[in-house]
């Protein structure tokens, strides 16, 4: 996953019980030149292995819309028409996928959802050239953080209750609401992790604000959407200044929260460095990713 300063890189071995992580590391170098990553392929063997891009912030567009009354042939190409307006580039430039949202199956009138993803032909272009052509890396599968944060969710669901996951890290904050290892709703937060430390309290509760009234409003928008899926938690992802944040959203919200550690969801055959925030909210998503291969998007 390129970073602003650097790469993640991760392999994930699935293994009865937890995830196995035989290999995570943040490389803070740019790849700008075609040798970069080819000389990284040549050194971790890249194109022996299933590798996953993971798509960032500002690559993609997730548009959650209507259900098309269409069949399932035609749904792509309905959620294209649909989304025509929405993208800042002509949808004839645009590579489009389409994710199924689950329904309320006990109410046959209530408003069905999907995802539609749409990613400008040029980045997926890039990546392509980049990976696969010039470095030669086994690149299969083109993701975004959404399903990557989704993928780590399902290990920290409970049966039958909905779960709001929040991640923050050099890319922004990131906010997803899943149930049954099934993304249902999801939003990004503009937020710049760098800006909570290091300042006073008070500065620093100004922006905890915000960040927790865009966590009510969106609250509010899932259970209006998905009634029938209760969030009985929010658990927050590891970054720096996290125990603040916990500290101030729980006399702001009414939900329980709750924090969890890379290490509880996953055992390292390296070592892991437990008391580094940064880093961990670095390799969050990375890690989350490697995790595809358990659950097709």
């Amino acid at each position: 996953m390129p970073m602003k300063q650097g790469i993640c890189i991760a392999h994930v071995v699935l293994t009865p019980g937890k995830p196995r992580v035989s290999y995570c590391e943040y490389r803070n170098e740019i790849f700008t030149s075609e040798s970069d990553l080819k000389n990284l392929n040549q050194l971790l063997g890249l194109s022996s292995y299933r590798c996953i891009a993971l798509l960032g912030f500002n690559e993609y567009q997730l548009l959650q819309l209507e259900k098309p009354s269409v069949t399932a042939e035609e749904i792509k190409q309905a959620s294209r028409w649909k989304i025509k307006d929405m993208i800042d580039y002509s949808v004839d430039e645009a590579t489009i996928e389409v994710l199924e949202i689950p329904s309320d199956n006990l109410n046959s009138n209530k408003i069905s959802y999907i995802f539609a993803v749409s990613v400008n032909n040029n980045i997926i272009s890039n990546c392509i050239t980049k990976y696969i052509e010039q470095a030669g890396i086994g690149l299969e599968v083109i993701d975004i953080p959404e399903l990557s944060q989704r993928n780590i969710a399902a290990l920290l669901e409970e049966p039958n209750r909905g779960l709001a996951t929040l991640s923050i890290s050099a890319h922004g904050a990131l906010l997803t609401f899943t149930g049954d290892g099934e993304l249902y709703h999801a939003r990004q937060i503009d937020f710049d992790i760098n800006r909570i430390q290091d300042i006073g309290i008070e500065s620093q509760n100004i922006i905890f604000e915000r960040i927790a009234l865009d966590l009510q409003r969106s609250l509010d928008s899932f259970e209006r959407k998905f009634p029938h899926l209760h969030i009985s938690r929010l658990i927050l992802a590891p970054f720096p200044a996290r125990e603040s944040l916990m500290e101030f959203l729980q006399s702001y919200l009414s939900l329980k929260i709750e924090t969890f550690e890379l290490t509880t969801i996953f055992d390292f055959d390296i070592p892991f460095p437990i008391d580094d925030a940064a880093f961990a909210s670095k390799m969050l998503l990375p890690l989350g990713a490697a995790l595809r291969q358990a659950k097709a998007a």
